[in-house]
């Protein structure tokens, strides 16, 4: 699960990254003197859809790199309660609904 996790945190900012790329591409290494408003529709479809990546990809990869802590370093974002060895740590005040309002952010 870790490492299904871990994979994860890497495709996440994988896209990010490849999201913030297509927009600086299309912004700046347009022919010159086409405007924004003569691209091809396929390119606005394109760059609306890396817009919407940059905005929603680093809210689903905090919440990836928190579950990533919670599971491998004994934090508490998610889990209210940690067993490890069959004993609770003192750590408070995880909520597993932050996980949900994270990922359906997205």
């Amino acid at each position: 699960m870790t490492l299904w996790l871990i994979s994860m945190a890497i495709f996440i900012a994988s896209s990010l990254l490849g999201s913030l790329n297509y927009i600086v591409t299309v912004i700046n290494l347009r022919t010159k003197g086409m405007s924004m408003t003569r691209l091809p529709l396929t390119i606005w479809a394109l760059f609306v859809t890396a817009i919407i990546g940059v905005v929603s990809f680093p809210v689903l990869l905090s919440a990836a790199l928190m579950l990533i802590m919670d599971r491998s370093f004994g934090t508490s974002f998610f889990l209210s309660d940690i067993f490890i060895g069959g004993e609770v740590l003192h750590y408070q005040g995880g909520s597993p609904i932050l996980f949900e309002h994270l990922f359906w952010f997205l």
